[in-house]
């Protein structure tokens, strides 16, 4: 038998640790220390977000690395909504693009603002 936990911190391995006989850690470190991965990365999710959305184009534009990095995306979940987002935003605009996100058009502009995307 096996278990899989997923912990946050070296503390909580070692809790783990301590009532479990074997024990194998996996580290992922967080986007921000693998910026040489980001561009990968954000066409990896970009690829993704397209397919579900059904878009043409990943919307990525050359700076688009440095703008999650600059904004402390620090996470894959951040950096997957992230991609889904734009990829919406530049494939239908603010209007269409949210609502195939299931968000409102005002909570899509917001996103956009925040990030200075043009809309």
């Amino acid at each position: 038998m096996r278990l899989v936990a997923c912990v946050d911190s070296t503390r909580s391995v070692a809790e783990l640790a301590a009532v479990l006989s074997r024990i194998a850690t996996l580290s992922i470190p967080s986007v921000t220390e693998r910026q040489d991965e980001v561009d990968r990365l954000l066409e990896a999710y970009g690829l993704d977000a397209a397919t579900k959305l059904g878009a043409t184009w990943l919307g990525l534009l050359p700076d688009a690395p440095e703008r999650v990095l600059d904004r402390g995306i620090a996470t894959l979940d951040e950096l997957e909504a992230f991609a889904l987002r734009l990829v919406a935003f530049r494939n239908w605009g603010v209007t269409e693009g949210a609502k195939r996100l299931g968000i409102t058009p005002g909570a899509m502009s917001r996103w956009a603002r925040r990030w200075k995307i043009q809309t």
